[in-house]
């Protein structure tokens, strides 16, 4: 084990972003300006003329509305995860989302590519967090018997143990945060999202 996990603790992760954090915030950027709150009536091209928002395309209010929405949701979820994470475990939001990817994966394995397909990260991103991971004990890279130029990420014991203890946190934040602020309903309706979306991305590849 790691110096770091000796007395039972876990140094602090170093700052890391997801990458879905990344593109919200990005796209956030191109659509209006920082702070911007829906007024029911947004600007079009005809009333816009003579302003400065004159040639630009705006989004009707319902569908601005509901973006903004889902990224206001989604910010705030992540950065309390974040927060609570790192406070009583040491752990990034990233870090959590590779063990737990980890953990539902068959024979709690992946290799490096699949891993960052799923936690969504760039190769190089998968590559930084699962160094810093196996570093303090919690994954070990295996060598693939089918093709030994690639490797697998395995989850350990001390990492399955750290992430049973930050499944407290995690599913204590989710419950103060997004299960408070949505109703069954628009669960609902995300879950019926994400099988969409899940159908998509499984064509996709």
């Amino acid at each position: 084990m790691a110096a770091s996990r000796a007395s039972g603790t876990r140094a602090p992760a170093e700052p890391a972003e997801t990458a879905r954090q990344e593109r919200a915030e990005g796209e956030l950027a191109g659509q209006e300006p920082a702070g911007h709150e829906p007024t029911g009536h947004e600007p079009t091209g005809h009333e816009s003329a003579g302003h400065e928002s004159a040639g630009h395309e705006f989004m009707a209010p319902e569908e601005w509305a509901s973006w903004l929405a889902l990224l206001q949701l989604q910010q705030m979820v992540l950065a309390e995860l974040d927060t609570q994470l790192r406070h009583r475990h040491g752990l990034a939001v990233t870090e959590f989302d590779v063990l737990i990817t980890l953990f539902n994966a068959p024979g709690q394995r992946l290799q490096m590519s699949a891993l960052a397909r799923q936690v969504m990260l760039s190769p190089a991103g998968t590559t930084h967090l699962v160094t810093r991971l196996e570093r303090d004990g919690l994954v070990r890279r295996a060598v693939d018997p089918a093709d030994r130029r690639r490797w697998f990420t395995v989850l350990t014991t001390d990492g399955d143990t750290m992430l049973r203890a930050a499944r407290r946190t995690h599913n204590d934040v989710l419950r103060r945060t997004f299960l408070a602020l949505t109703s069954a309903a628009d669960r609902r309706t995300l879950e019926r999202l994400w099988q969409r979306l899940s159908r998509v991305r499984a064509g996709a590849r």
